[in-house]
């Protein structure tokens, strides 16, 4: 969560909705948000294409019948929570679906098509608009209106726009570029996304090995120009580079069309290097688009950040520090060892990588080179019984610990000395939890919440925290239902990483799927690597992974031992996390 900004807000209490609305459109289009508070990678509408793709090739056998049981208990779950798409349908989605047989199959492929067709995209983004701001008036629905906005971003991006234009636009409207006063300013921040087709023209340097092609690569409208102004700006030079220009390009963002030309190099390069084996052409991350119907001098992209550069960073100094920590300490037999160095390997093969579907493919080689050492099950299988375990690991420490992180972020001495008269707990994180899940903390937390007036996200959070985690029925629910969402999203990465392998197909939501599965992994090997080294725990992945379970399997116990057990001051380390 990042701290902003507020000297353009005329802020009154009747602006809390739409400044809640602003900070979390803005922490879930972050690209360095953790993947929790980011908007799902899918939502009705996609979901629901999602399932037809699947039906379809349940249908032409290149999936088994169950793995569309698995794709449809995820579109209901999605679809009951979802009053627009609702709306939208208008009658009982039952309705539209049987049995999943094969002998049904062409049927269920039938009702899917019908069902879609209720819901026109649209439809569903100016329906969700009409909610969000009656949300929004309302002040304290917030609940709903972060529903919405995670639908908003998401919608939206299906629709076409790129998360770089929606995270840039947010900013720019909510805490730059406009004097926010009055609810009605959404409608303002609505008419910036028209859906509207725009016509671009993008400039950038490529190597000199692309002159040859130039004859050749006018056919997708690419050109070598000259142009001083331009060729300063992207800090051309003259004996390496050339500058080329790709034109009418037409999408929503400038964004896209950096995306659109990158991808075309991409295509041209690896037809260029099937002939010519020696050297590859090279090209800027930078480039300036124009908008061809506009007369601004034009839109100067720097370099994008990549799906897997969205990870957790350390500055140089600690990384070096935690590498030659690891390399010193790290106690694993020859085994085990080869396959984290391997792991790591096709990480590193990953990064290098800019093309989404590569580095997806990289990620789930990693996972399976990690955690696979037998034949006693299918892949899949293997992979979610080696990978969940890992992924609710702490899951819930983690959580405050984001959220103690976003309360230090506001460099705020009155809001520190609240949190230090918190009794439990001799680290900072360990009173901010102790402060959101004890009744004895009420006190506390209330005058916590009073000087937080102008962070109404950071407030929620603290609330909903507590309505979720307060006692242990609560949390053994909590991380059962991140279970799932973790299994179903696992599933569907082996399944995009299938469709690419076998068909070529990517599909929208590529870059979600690479972010993901490059937490995974990073989270699989650091907990190897802590085991190991640090514990001192482990000599091999399967018994770093049998840890985790049995550790897992504690917490649950003492959860279901101890039904409806709210949190005290003597466990509520073991009811949230199991102690460890």
């Amino acid at each position: 969560m990042i701290k902003h900004d507020l000297k353009n807000w005329i802020y009154t209490n009747d602006l809390e909705g739409l400044l809640f609305f602003a900070q979390r459109l803005n922490e879930a289009l972050f690209d360095f948000s953790p993947d929790r508070y980011k908007a799902p990678t899918l939502f009705t509408i996609s979901s629901c294409l999602e399932l037809l793709r699947t039906a379809s090739s349940v249908k032409n056998g290149v999936f088994p019948l169950k793995t569309l049981e698995t794709v449809f208990e995820e579109f209901k779950s999605i679809y009951n929570k979802d009053i627009i798409a609702q709306e939208l349908v208008g009658v009982d989605a039952k309705n539209y679906f049987l049995e999943i047989t094969e002998s049904n199959l062409e049927k269920f492929i039938t009702g899917i098509e019908l069902l879609i067709m209720k819901m026109p995209p649209r439809e569903y983004l100016n329906l969700l608009k009409e909610k969000l701001k009656e949300a929004i008036v309302s002040c304290k629905r917030k609940r709903e209106i972060e529903d919405y906005s995670l639908k908003y971003i998401s919608i939206l991006t299906h629709l076409g726009y790129t998360q770089d234009f929606l995270y840039r636009k947010t900013c720019d409207f909510f805490f730059k570029k406009n004097m926010i006063n009055n609810v009605n300013n959404i409608d303002e921040f609505y008419s910036l996304f028209d859906l509207k087709v725009k016509r671009y023209n993008i400039y950038l340097k490529i190597s000199r090995l692309f002159r040859p092609l130039e004859e050749m690569c006018k056919g997708f409208k690419i050109s070598i120009v000259e142009d001083e102004e331009l060729s300063s700006k992207l800090k051309l030079t003259p004996q390496d580079e050339i500058l080329i220009k790709v034109e009418q390009i037409e999408l929503y963002d400038p964004y896209g069309a950096q995306i659109y030309v990158d991808r075309l190099l991409n295509k041209i390069n690896n037809l260029f290097t099937f002939y010519y084996h020696k050297q590859r052409l090279s090209w800027s991350a930078e480039a300036v688009v124009k908008e061809m119907d506009s007369k601004d001098e034009g839109f100067h992209i720097k370099k994008r950040v990549t799906s897997m550069q969205k990870g957790i960073d350390y500055y140089p100094q600690a990384a070096a520090k935690l590498l030659g920590k690891m390399l010193m300490e790290i106690n694993l037999k020859k085994d085990s060892f080869f396959r984290i160095n391997r792991g790591i390997d096709f990480h590193g093969t990953s990064i290098e990588n800019n093309i989404p579907e590569n580095q997806l493919i990289q990620n789930w080689i990693a996972l399976e080179t990690l955690i696979i050492n037998n034949n006693e099950d299918s892949k899949i299988n293997l992979i979610l019984k080696g990978l969940i375990p890992v992924l609710n690991y702490l899951y819930i420490k983690q959580l405050f610990s984001n959220l103690s992180s976003d309360i230090q972020r506001l460099r705020d001495a009155k809001v520190d000395e609240i949190v230090n008269k918190v009794p439990e707990g001799e680290s900072y994180i360990d009173k901010v939890v102790a402060l959101c899940v004890l009744k004895s903390n009420l006190s506390i937390a209330q005058e916590l919440l009073k000087v937080l007036s102008s962070s109404p996200l950071l407030r929620y959070r603290i609330y909903d925290l507590n309505l979720s985690l307060s006692n242990s029925d609560c949390i053994y629910k909590y991380l059962k239902e991140h279970e799932k969402r973790v299994e179903w999203h696992i599933r569907r990465i082996y399944r995009t990483r299938n469709l690419i392998t076998h068909s070529g197909k990517v599909p929208k939501f590529i870059e979600s799927l690479v972010e993901s599965s490059h937490s995974y992994l990073d989270k699989f090997i650091n907990i190897m690597i802590t085991l190991s080294a640090e514990e001192k725990q482990i000599y091999t992945i399967q018994q770093g992974i049998q840890e985790i379970q049995i550790r897992n399997r504690i917490h649950t116990n003492y959860l279901k031992n101890n039904p409806n057990t709210e949190c005290d001051s003597s466990n509520f380390k073991l009811l949230l996390w199991g102690g460890f």
